[in-house]
């Protein structure tokens, strides 16, 4: 429970030094909701223009496109650059700071 509240602290402070730049924050997200949409399409285009993957139905290549954002989102949430820098922070002794900001 204790790495539990750290982790939920450490993503509220990674949050609120994003959100500090507006401009900045959505343009990561366009950027990020870009990136979603252009692998998927790519990957339908491809299959549609060539005889897909042997042994596959669309609808099978389909579930496992969705299945590969999903796990790719569940992923960039676990393990972003948030927890890593917080982690740093507290082998340094340095995690403190980030705590008495307001």
């Amino acid at each position: 429970m204790k790495y539990f509240t750290l982790a939920v602290k450490t993503a509220q402070i990674y949050l609120n030094k994003e959100l500090a730049y507006k401009t900045n924050f959505i343009i990561m997200m366009l950027g990020m909701v870009v990136n979603d949409l252009v692998g998927p399409m790519l990957a339908l285009i491809i299959y549609g223009t060539t005889v897909g993957i042997p042994g596959w139905s669309f609808e099978q290549f389909l579930l496992f496109q969705g299945t590969l954002i999903f796990v790719d989102g569940v992923g960039r949430a676990l393990t972003g650059e948030f927890f890593w820098k917080a982690f740093e922070a507290i082998n340094r002794g340095e995690f403190d700071k980030y705590l008495l900001k307001p």
